[in-house]
């Protein structure tokens, strides 16, 4: 299951080589949003603005507001 977390103004990560800021939507793979919650915590050491689960997550309303899209984060971006 795909989970979503964005970030706050101010925050930049760098995480299995990927460079994630306010603009990106920071994508992760796992079982449960429990789960991922857990992972995107460590990486980021608590520093994120917000996560979603997969159906929590409304692309139309939401990803205009990040302009540089998607970062997978454990996983390859799914072909176009």
């Amino acid at each position: 299951m795909k989970h979503y977390f964005t970030l706050g103004q101010i925050h930049t990560h760098s995480i299995n080589g990927k460079t994630i800021d306010r603009d990106t939507v920071a994508v992760l793979y796992a079982p449960t949003h429990k789960q991922a919650r857990e992972q995107f915590f460590a990486w980021t050491e608590g520093k994120f603005h917000n996560s979603y689960s997969e159906d929590q997550w409304d692309e139309p309303t939401m990803l205009p507001y990040y302009p540089k899209g998607y970062v997978y984060l454990n996983h390859e971006e799914p072909s176009q």
